[in-house]
């Protein structure tokens, strides 16, 4: 899955459903067919979303089918709630499709932990990356190690959340609780001796990094939002 491909697609499918959702479901089923493994389970999600917006339920159906049904993918419930899914929310498969999604869901929920990528001192400065919502760790990574090049005095780290988002990926919440991974992971490599720690986050992970610095002791030289 090529997670930067389906992402700026995914940007220039919602530019066209400012004029039409209609024109934006070809468009994005058309780069689907053309390459369907750089997509993952937010490409279905759109293209489910699309369709049942522009009044092709049987198509949305089918969306969802393929991502739940086939791929064995599940979203937060809520997600599967959403206006654009609304001819659906009488159709017996489609409420079998999220119950299953649903049960997925809470499993994820039960196993799931933060993640910090970090195992030791290995540069001389430490660049911290955090993810947005729908992303995850390495979407992270991806997205922020081209800043830093090929500069070897830079380590690059990623915290990623406990809390899921859909299948592969992850979310912070705007609450008192859902930053406390970010806080703990930066306080964690306070004391390791760099000369320089950076922290980059993007979205929903700038409100982690903003809440970190503002309620914790944890510090970092550099914050890039």
């Amino acid at each position: 899955m090529n997670t930067k491909k389906e992402n700026d697609i995914l940007e220039a499918t919602l530019s066209i459903a400012e004029n039409g959702y209609a024109e934006a479901y070809r468009f994005l089923v058309d780069a689907y067919e053309k390459d369907a493994g750089s997509f993952g389970p937010q490409a279905l999600y759109f293209l489910a979303c699309l369709a049942g917006g522009a009044d092709m339920p049987e198509k949305a159906l089918a969306w969802i089918r393929k991502a739940v049904a086939d791929n064995g993918w599940w979203y937060r419930p809520e997600v599967l709630e959403d206006g654009d899914l609304e001819p659906l929310k009488d159709n017996a498969e489609f409420i079998a499709l999220k119950a299953v999604s649903d049960a997925r869901y809470a499993d994820a929920v039960a196993k799931a932990k933060e993640v910090f990528s970090w195992e030791g001192k290995r540069a001389e400065k430490l660049f911290l990356a955090v993810h947005g919502n729908t992303q995850n760790g390495q979407t992270a990574r991806n997205d922020w190690e081209p800043l830093l090049g090929e500069n070897s005095q830079w380590q690059t780290e990623t915290i990623q959340s406990a809390e899921p988002d859909g299948y592969g990926t992850y979310r912070w919440s705007y609450d008192m609780v859902s930053y406390q991974p970010v806080a703990r992971a930066l306080q964690m490599i306070q004391s390791a001796g760099y000369k320089q720690i950076a922290c980059g986050g993007f979205s929903a992970g700038c409100d982690m990094l903003l809440r970190t610095v503002l309620f914790t002791p944890a510090r970092c030289d550099m914050l890039i939002l």
